[in-house]
């Protein structure tokens, strides 16, 4: 729980979502691969919610070797991004600690 509410992750299995994007494309990410580590996505965050906030609240389970809040053009965040952590460990161990956690009154959503 965070402010006694819960917080959804899941990691993904680094799989699913490689290969081509919209439109055949190759550009993308595949999901849960980064260069050793593993990425993390989130979604459904208030958009009110600090990203110091959650940066720090992800840093709790592992080195984050990079953190995004997606943005809209205009600067106001999107409610979704993604965390790169040094290693898969990691990554589990934030999805472990931070399962079923509610922020601001949000239940987040991670894969």
């Amino acid at each position: 729980d965070v402010d006694g509410r819960p917080l959804w992750v899941e990691l993904g299995d680094g799989e699913e979502g490689k290969g081509e994007g919209k439109g055949g494309s190759k550009k993308g990410f595949g999901k849960g691969d980064v260069a050793g580590g593993a990425r993390v996505f989130f979604k459904n965050v208030l958009f009110e919610t600090p990203e110091a906030f959650l940066r720090d609240l992800f840093a709790g389970h592992g080195r984050i070797l990079h953190f995004d809040m997606w943005k809209h053009p205009d600067g106001r965040h999107k409610g979704n991004g993604t965390v790169d952590f040094s290693s898969p460990a990691e990554a589990l161990a934030a999805v472990q600690g931070l399962d079923g956690a509610e922020v601001d009154g949000r239940a987040i959503h991670a894969e």
